[in-house]
């Protein structure tokens, strides 16, 4: 059968088969349809093509062709060019949506019937391309061509005399018998397609019956003629099914995209039946494979879903649960990883799976892997249990990539059923960490508030031990109570650094340690400390040196305090373990390629000739309250807190510590520390010279930490403050006489209060004269910035000097202090020598100006808190 596919957008003729060839001549390049055709019938062509409601092909199908009596519309047409041959078309398959038309040519027409009449039936018999006979009057064959003997078995001898309807298998011959009545009683052609059987295999013909009419208009013959319509009509029975398959698939797609949550059951179910039904499948299954780690990792598989009207399930049984994968479909296994499908019959397979798919019933089958983000997810296959079939190439790539649209739907699921697991766990997780950093954050500030207390009941009590065993050391006292007054004095400081490091280790536990950024000068730091252990060296009989390279800068913006209560964590520990020998503290800058200009980075070393650590233990000499061994506790003492706030405040200052040291032979302990560059300032004395240092420690170094109390002397604070007025408000009684002895010494006269309501009553009503306030911060009644708060109220009092003088130690308890209105900030237990320079600052008995507290480190060395 002649057929022509044509591109009706353009008219532009796409291909043609081989009989269109063998009778009409293959298409010129670039022709259209019009010229195969000729004009008026291209221009009825499209006609048809555009028509949706047209007799014959619709949409993108074929409308049932003669049957019953249906008229179809045929073009009749002379060929353009040749030998001008006459022939029927029409449109058999229209793709609107794609512009593409099937045209079907016949040699039937005018010419065959105008040989018929002529006489000339031999030779239409000898050149007629298909089938085709001539039957008299009543129906009974007289001649055919060789085809028609080819077609009905037997010669053209045998056939003179039969019927038509007495050809071919039951049924068609009823069909033969119905399409000469018609031709008989219509006096017009009739067709239709039959399905005949010749020579072991089925055809579909379009079959034929035309009236030979005499003058009369009455049949004095039937023309029998039939053509070979089994390519069309398989290419139009795949092309329904693909379209089938097309829109199932399409249908699958939405519903899998719309389903709604913990509905994949249903939705997968409806789907694998829409395209079993479309593959006119007996089976629809789902299995995914997976490794087995209980078998190390071997690949397993089992069947998910099924959809199986009319044959036996297999869903759920052991066929289909957990089946290893090299024992069912090992041979699969290869080609799905390949993306190939299994297509065929099963009695083509391997006996194996014969074995495993014979008991089912399954006859043919076509299996398609599912692969879900490069990888081998499982399979879907398609059963027919009762025909022996091959599913076409463009059957298969459709099935294979429905496959893919289901497993990623179901996993796609799985993936979100299992989020919101997740989701629901991590929700539940967070509001119970919710409630636990709120019951940590409740705990943290019963923790910190119970330290801030335990601080202040520790300082207040010692406050009074060590003021007044400075008192008594200035009393030149007989040299066996100067010694047990020593000893009290040591004692009670050590108490103060233990306490000291337990309060800073909580701040870095809870996060909340903070660095200053003041001016200061490095060299100043380094040789105050050694000035400050200087005397414990030299009764240990210890060399004490300090080298301050001559790069280091003269100011930095820094934290000194932080930086001096590392520097004495090192020495000190360096002291303690050294018996014979020395101490060195040295500093240097260390120079960075990359570093901005407006940066400086320190490395310090202390290095010693003591006792040295063993490798082993250079680990965990950094953690907290761990020392190198226990009999180290027992033989020099230490709570082990003092190196792990030495590594932090390090870490904080984005530098980093380490340890080189051998037993015996003594340890460096070596740290660097990032600063910012600040311009230098003249501040005389030891800062002069930025506190560039040799060998031995200079006597011209600011007043050390612990001022040694033997050793203090009062001229210079009492020639500063000598004839000023102080008003102490302290609720402590001892703490009381312990300033008022003090501040007498200065040569200062005192006012006291017991509260901050006494000390407002004696400024605001009784307007007693005063130079300076030294204001606790916790006493009844009537707190301290509460006190100060309203005495800035009044102008008179707005230039007051006020200082702060508490056991809260915090640098957030010195921020309150200034923001209440507080002059200065002094912690206890006092430090004789800082509260002078502290009263002194803010008198500025020199200029008569009040220095800002948070810029007073800049015009002085800094003076450290106690560590």
């Amino acid at each position: 059968m002649p057929l022509l596919l044509v591109d009706m957008d353009s008219h532009a003729v796409r291909a043609c088969n081989r009989a269109f060839e063998m009778w009409c001549d293959r298409p010129k390049p670039g022709a259209v349809l019009a010229d195969v055709t000729g004009l008026d019938a291209a221009r009825g062509l499209e006609a048809q093509w555009r028509e949706p409601e047209r007799k014959g092909p619709a949409g993108d199908g074929d409308a049932p062709d003669g049957e019953d009596g249906d008229e179809v519309v045929w073009l009749e047409s002379i060929l353009p060019g040749g030998e001008g041959q006459a022939v029927r078309m029409r449109v058999v398959h229209a793709c609107a949506g794609r512009g593409t038309a099937l045209i079907v040519m016949q040699p039937w027409g005018s010419w065959v019937m105008q040989l018929a009449g002529m006489g000339q039936l031999d030779a239409l018999l000898r050149n007629f391309p298909g089938f085709i006979a001539y039957a008299d009057a009543e129906g009974r064959l007289q001649a055919c061509n060789r085809a028609g003997e080819k077609l009905l078995g037997r010669t053209a001898a045998d056939l003179r005399g039969c019927r038509m309807a007495e050809m071919g298998a039951p049924g068609v011959g009823e069909r033969l018998a119905d399409l000469e009545a018609a031709a008989r009683s219509g006096g017009r052609g009739v067709k239709a397609d039959v399905e005949w059987r010749a020579e072991g295999r089925s055809l579909w013909l379009r079959v034929a019956c035309e009236p030979v009419l005499n003058r009369a208009g009455l049949a004095r013959g039937f023309l029998w003629l039939a053509t070979d319509e089994s390519e069309r009509h398989a290419m139009e029975a795949a092309l329904a099914v693909r379209d089938d398959l097309l829109q199932a698939a399409g249908r699958a797609a939405q519903i899998l995209l719309t389903m709604s949550r913990g509905n994949i059951q249903e939705a997968v179910g409806k789907v694998l039946g829409m395209l079993g039904r479309a593959a006119a499948a007996d089976r629809v299954y789902i299995w995914t494979v997976y490794p087995d780690p209980a078998h190390g990792g071997a690949l397993y598989t089992t069947q998910l879903f099924e959809w199986s009207p009319g044959v036996d399930p297999q869903q759920g049984t052991d066929l289909a649960v957990h089946r290893p994968v090299d024992d069912v479909i090992p041979a699969w296994m290869e080609m799905f990883r390949q993306g190939r499908c299994v297509n065929g019959l099963v009695r083509d397979l391997s006996p194996a799976e014969r074995a495993q798919l014979e008991p089912q019933g399954i006859q043919s089958l076509l299996v398609a892997p599912i692969t879900f983000q490069e990888r081998l997810w499982g399979f879907i296959g398609f059963d027919d249990c009762h025909s022996e079939r091959r599913w076409t190439l463009p059957e298969e790539s459709i099935l294979l990539a429905a496959g893919n649209l289901v497993g990623m739907a179901i996993e796609s699921h799985s993936m979100r059923e299992e989020l919101l697991a997740a989701n629901h766990s991590l929700t539940l997780a967070a509001r119970q960490a919710n409630e636990l950093a709120a019951d940590a954050t409740r705990a943290s500030r019963v923790k910190n508030e119970f330290l801030a207390n335990i601080s202040h009941e520790i300082r207040t009590p010692m406050n009074a031990i060590m003021g007044l065993t400075y008192l008594a050391l200035a009393e030149n006292p007989p040299d066996r109570l100067r010694d047990y007054l020593r000893k009290i004095d040591d004692a009670t400081r050590g108490l103060l650094r233990i306490v000291d490091d337990i309060l800073d280790m909580s701040k870095m536990e809870a996060g909340r340690m903070a660095l200053e950024s003041v001016r200061f000068c490095p060299g100043a730091v380094a040789r105050s400390v050694c000035d400050l252990l200087a005397p414990r060296a030299r009764a240990s009989g210890l060399t004490l040196t300090v080298d301050v390279a001559s790069d280091v800068p003269d100011a930095l913006l820094g934290d000194p305090l932080r930086i001096r209560q590392i520097l004495l964590n090192l020495l000190n520990n360096a002291l303690k373990f050294t018996e014979r020998g020395g101490v060195t503290l040295s500093m240097v800058r260390v120079s960075e390629a990359d570093a901005p200009p407006d940066e400086a980075t320190l490395r310090v070393t202390v290095q010693d000739t003591g006792i040295g650590i063993a490798p082993e233990d250079r680990d965990v000499i950094f953690q907290a309250f761990r020392q190198a061994d226990a009999s180290i506790t027992r033989l020099y003492g230490g709570t082990g807190l003092g190196l792990s706030i030495c590594a932090h405040l390090v870490k904080l200052m984005g530098g980093e510590i380490r340890c080189e040291s051998e037993p015996g032979r003594g340890s460096s302990f070596s740290f660097t520390v990032r600063l910012g560059v600040a311009p230098a300032v003249d501040v005389g004395g030891s800062a002069a010279d930025g506190g560039k240092g040799g060998e031995g420690v200079p006597a011209s170094l600011s007043a050390p930490a612990f001022p040694s109390p033997h050793a203090a002397s009062l001229d210079a604070p009492a020639a500063a403050l000598r004839g000023k007025r102080a008003l102490v408000a302290e609720d402590n009684e001892i703490n009381r006489y312990i300033l008022r002895e003090l501040l007498e010494r200065a040569g200062m006269d005192i006012v006291e209060a017991v509260n901050g309501r006494e000390a407002l009553s004696v400024l605001l009503e009784a307007q007693t004269p005063v130079d300076v306030v030294l204001m606790d911060i916790q006493m009844p009644e009537m707190d301290g910035l509460t006190a100060v708060a309203r005495l800035r109220a009044d102008a008179r009092f707005a230039r007051l000097p006020v200082l702060a003088l508490t056991a809260h130690a915090s640098s957030a308890d010195r921020s309150k202090s200034l923001a209440a209105g507080m002059d200065g900030h002094v912690v206890k237990p006092v430090d004789p020598p800082q509260l002078y320079a502290e009263l002194g600052r803010c008198l500025a008995v020199e200029d008569g100006e009040k220095d800002d507290p948070e810029t007073a480190a800049d015009t002085m060395e800094p003076t450290p808190r106690r560590v």
